[in-house]
């Protein structure tokens, strides 16, 4: 597999990788334990920031072990492992940060009242946790014609072996592109 950068920049994103990926943990784990210890901040809100920061702390320990951006050999069950929790864990990211929008909507623009505000945490949990998993599983299967969708739109010029799971699909093909859209 051919690389898009050369070896010193490889090493400069390797070396950003891993200082974003520290400070991400550092902030997640001072959120994470200033939930847990102090009761206070067991409010509505800061119960999304929390969830949140579970998983974007998964992203950032998935980020500092390995190197699977910047390594050629993409076909290891750890890779494969990897691979699946950053998708899980970037998936929930993003739905909290859409939990915490809607719950912004509902208490000030719909004028919910704080506690009625906590019965959709179960709703918000299913959604979020669900369809992450539901992410994660899906990236890693043969989907034939949805490989071709997402090419034919992101990649036109790409050919994509559809037998193959998606994240390996694209790995490869990807691999073979030098030039940007």
């Amino acid at each position: 597999m051919s690389s898009f950068f050369t070896p010193e920049q490889l090493v400069a994103l390797r070396a950003l990788n891993r200082i974003s990926g520290c400070l991400s943990l550092v902030g997640g784990a001072a959120v994470i334990s200033t939930y847990c210890v102090f009761e206070r901040y067991h409010t509505v809100v800061n119960k999304l920031v929390f969830y949140y920061t579970v998983s974007d702390t998964i992203f950032s320990v998935m980020s500092l072990i390995g190197e699977a951006p910047f390594s050629p050999d993409l076909n290891q069950p750890f890779c494969t492992a990897q691979g699946a929790l950053i998708v899980f864990s970037n998936f929930a990211s993003i739905l909290w940060s859409c939990c915490m929008s809607l719950q912004c909507l509902l208490a000030v623009s719909l004028r919910k009242k704080i506690r009625d505000l906590n019965r959709y945490h179960v709703i918000y949990h299913s959604f979020v946790w669900g369809t992450s998993i539901f992410m994660a599983i899906l990236f890693f299967v043969p989907l034939g014609g949805f490989v071709h969708a997402v090419a034919y739109f992101y990649f036109a010029h790409v050919t994509i072996d559809t037998s193959k799971p998606v994240a390996s699909a694209l790995v490869e093909a990807l691999s073979s592109v030098h030039e940007p859209l």
